[in-house]
């Protein structure tokens, strides 16, 4: 994956990261599989070709429809750089989609971008660049954060990298809000990138191993 693109797309909605960083950069390889109930909240990707179930209530908005939500969300410096890189993501080589839950404000976002390989040796290297951007991310939101979980998995179909933090702004109705970031190559297809924040504690990796295509 082009470090370019990494690195701009580590970080979703600025008001809720974080300037105490708590965590170190580890890596843990996981192979394992989800199987359990979920919802059945399928969302098509229809330039992509790709079906996706995300937890119930999320639905999609287009990008002039998820503006205004953002301005009830943040404001001044903060909201300037939102909508910058939010432009930059409907600007990049591929698709972008936007969902969003109004009930517990939890956006995800994804994107799809031309296949580069995600390799295991370049794990350690992806997490500790979402930690720095987090750090830069301080010097204008101060809250705190720790990291949940750092996780590297590869099947025959895919590679997938992940991570999750947790960040907490007491002077917040809801304190406590997580962060799930996953970077997927499908090996000679594309990738999918998808940047979740939310209030809910939900597994995500369940609804990606029911991804279609």
């Amino acid at each position: 994956m082009k470090k370019p693109i990494v690195t701009f797309l580590l970080t979703l909605l600025l008001l809720f990261l974080s300037c105490d960083d708590k965590t170190k950069n580890e890596v843990i390889s996981d192979n394992n599989s989800y199987e359990s109930s979920i919802s059945n909240n399928t969302q098509f990707l229809e330039n992509d070709g790709i079906k996706l179930l995300f937890p119930e209530n999320f639905k999609r908005y287009s990008s002039a429809e998820y503006e205004v939500i953002l301005k009830t969300l943040t404001k001044g410096k903060i909201l300037d750089l939102e909508e910058k890189r939010l432009r930059h993501l409907r600007n990049i080589d591929g698709n972008h989609y936007i969902y969003f839950d109004k009930a517990s404000k939890s956006t995800i976002l994804v994107n799809t971008i031309p296949y580069a390989p995600i390799l295991r040796k370049n794990a350690t290297s992806i997490l500790a660049d979402i930690t720095r951007d987090l750090i830069e991310i301080c010097k204008i939101s101060k809250q705190d954060f720790s990291k949940v979980t750092g996780k590297y998995s590869e099947t025959p179909k895919a590679q997938i990298f992940k991570s999750i933090h947790k960040v907490f702004d007491k002077g917040k109705k809801n304190p406590t809000r997580y962060l799930h970031k996953y970077y997927i190559a499908f090996p000679k297809d594309k990738n999918l990138i998808i940047d979740i924040n939310t209030t809910l504690e939900f597994d995500f990796d369940k609804y990606l191993a029911k991804i279609k295509f």
